[in-house]
């Protein structure tokens, strides 16, 4: 029997057909969203071809298509994927794959995007810097990426228990289990802190340029300074060396 590299729930989560067909819906009016598209203005190349990292159902790449750029995606999810090529036509490449294994040739593409906390979903250091390894890998020189992850120390002054959880949870690798999430129980989703996201992009051959803290509201961005206490997530950007 094949041994699967991810952690059991991530299967169940891409391989739900009511979670692909209600994720629009679900995340409507999210203002992440709009920062993310707010970062990727200001960090990618004006033109070229562009990788969407776990594309989920399109959001990312059609406002890149309308943007002008050459964009391909790959997801775990089938399901997904059939939701974002009804946006977006048999035209554009859609490829069902695992981001730490990408079918793609090397130094193919000018700019790679990871957003909304998709390398979060891999379980282990190790998988994820794979997995940034891989955007390296099909990375030209020079090319960037941009990477969107939640913040660990989020809920940091919600008062004592939040601030043990926290430090466990950097002790034991940062991993964090969504309760319930639209049905689906115990979903896996890592969270970083600033210094550990430095250090995956750093490890994985990739020069940081550009660094963001997403406010505790999600209303907007900042220089991310320090630890960042209280804020959602980070954005970062950084170049492929070599």
């Amino acid at each position: 029997m094949k041994k699967h590299p991810h952690d059991p729930t991530l299967y169940e989560y891409v391989n739900s057909p009511e979670i692909a067909r209600g994720y629009d819906n679900y995340h409507r009016g999210n203002r992440l969203f709009e920062l993310d598209r707010r970062f990727l203005e200001e960090v990618l190349p004006p033109r070229g071809h562009i990788l969407d990292i776990g594309c989920g159902t399109g959001r990312i790449l059609v406002y890149l298509k309308e943007k002008g750029y050459t964009v391909a995606g790959i997801d775990l999810s089938r399901h997904m994927l059939n939701a974002a090529r009804e946006k977006l036509g048999d035209e554009t490449a859609l490829v069902r794959a695992d981001m730490a294994a990408l079918p793609l040739a090397a130094r193919c593409m000018d700019g790679c995007v990871m957003m909304f906390s998709v390398i979060g979903m891999l379980k282990g250091y190790n998988m994820r810097e794979k997995a940034l390894k891989e955007a390296w890998r099909v990375l030209r020189p020079g090319g960037v990426i941009a990477v969107h992850v939640h913040n660990r120390y989020k809920n940091i002054g919600a008062g004592v228990s939040s601030v043990v959880k926290a430090s466990l949870g950097s002790l034991f690798g940062g991993g964090e289990i969504m309760r319930n999430y639209r049905g689906l129980p115990g979903l896996y989703l890592h969270l970083f802190s600033r210094g550990e996201l430095q250090r995956l992009l750093e490890s994985a051959g990739f020069k940081i340029t550009r660094e963001c803290a997403v406010s505790a509201d999600r209303s907007g961005l900042s220089d991310a300074k320090g630890l960042a206490w209280g804020a959602d997530g980070f954005l970062a950007a950084a170049v492929r060396k070599g």
